[in-house]
């Protein structure tokens, strides 16, 4: 399908196709949950066919109503199709961002996921946590990944202290995630971390250089007053992300920036170990030539291969609301 459809039209579509759908945010969502359906009718033998659609190369707005992102074209769609005749074949799946957790510093003392699951609301699916990247915040996904990919001959000592240093890392990346909302400069963060702003200090110790990511944000126009507002919320939520217990932790976590973080920690163990100065460019190299995106579909890989073994969480809720499995 090249033509995008209004809601109606989708729906049409929709009532007339004898296969089942699930409608996605965007290209990353679909690669994981079609991923994800394929092994699973696989493994159980199913020969249902199950389509998953991209809302991001799909489904446009009409006279009455316009979208401010992805995510609101499923949820309406979702919220749409309920009720209807062919509305059994039919679910979508969404990033839960922080919904149903409570993380302003300003209304509670620490931070709580409120569900403590995937939510489902009527023919609707979200995430168990922030985004899918989430789901791979697991050192045994991880590790297992970063030791196929990676080629240096230091490759075992990396991961040792890529485990050593995972936690804080991730509090790190949470605690950001949560200022950056917080302080509404979310749309300036992407693609800001790198492996320059974290130094190790100790073998469990990460220390993260937050007056020059400071720069890089002002160089992208966020105010004076942004960035003050932003120092003080990122201290807050560091002190509130440091009493919290790392479960929690990985799932509130702002996905794409909590799998920058955990890259660019990589990146930096790689050149901690690197064994001579003059090596560095070649060592770092050997991680970071892998594409951001094709190393993030060889951790949902392995993620779905886990889950199918019933070692993670997964979206369970997407087989029995299309009466599968």
């Amino acid at each position: 399908m090249s033509s995008k459809y209004d809601p109606k039209s989708y729906r049409v579509y929709l009532s007339i196709s004898k296969d089942k759908h699930i409608l996605v945010e965007g290209k990353d969502d679909k690669y994981l949950i079609e991923k994800l359906c394929q092994d699973f009718l696989a493994n159980n033998n199913q020969h249902t066919t199950i389509l998953v659609d991209s809302a991001e190369n799909l489904v446009k707005g009409d006279e009455s109503i316009e979208f401010a992102n992805n995510r609101e074209k499923v949820k309406f769609i979702a919220d749409s199709i309920n009720g209807k005749p062919y509305s059994n074949s039919f679910l979508g799946f969404v990033d839960r961002e922080l919904d149903k957790f409570a993380w302003d510093y300003e209304c509670i003392s620490e931070l709580q996921d409120i569900i403590n699951s995937h939510d489902i609301i009527e023919r609707l699916v979200l995430s168990r946590g922030h985004s899918i990247e989430n789901y791979i915040f697991d050192l045994s996904i991880l590790c297992e990944v970063l030791g196929i990919l990676t080629t240096t001959t230091n490759a075992n000592q990396c991961i040792d202290l890529f485990k050593e240093t995972f936690q804080a890392t991730l509090r790190i990346a949470c605690a950001v995630g949560l200022a950056a909302t917080k302080a509404k400069v979310l749309s300036k963060v992407n693609s800001t971390i790198d492996y320059k702003l974290l130094e190790i200090s100790s073998p469990a110790d990460v220390v993260f250089n937050f007056d020059d990511w400071v720069k890089k944000l002002v160089a992208r126009k966020i105010s004076t007053t942004q960035a003050q507002d932003l120092r003080l919320h990122y201290n807050i939520y560091n002190q509130q992300v440091a009493r919290t217990s790392i479960s929690l932790v990985r799932w509130i976590c702002h996905g794409h920036i909590g799998y920058d973080f955990l890259r660019a920690l990589y990146e930096r163990c790689v050149l901690k170990l690197c064994p001579r100065t003059q090596e560095e460019t070649k060592e770092l190299s050997v991680i970071s030539w892998v594409p951001k995106e094709k190393m993030l579909y060889g951790f949902i890989n392995c993620w779905v291969k886990k889950s199918l073994q019933d070692q993670c969480d997964y979206p369970k809720a997407i087989f029995e609301l299309l009466g599968i499995g």
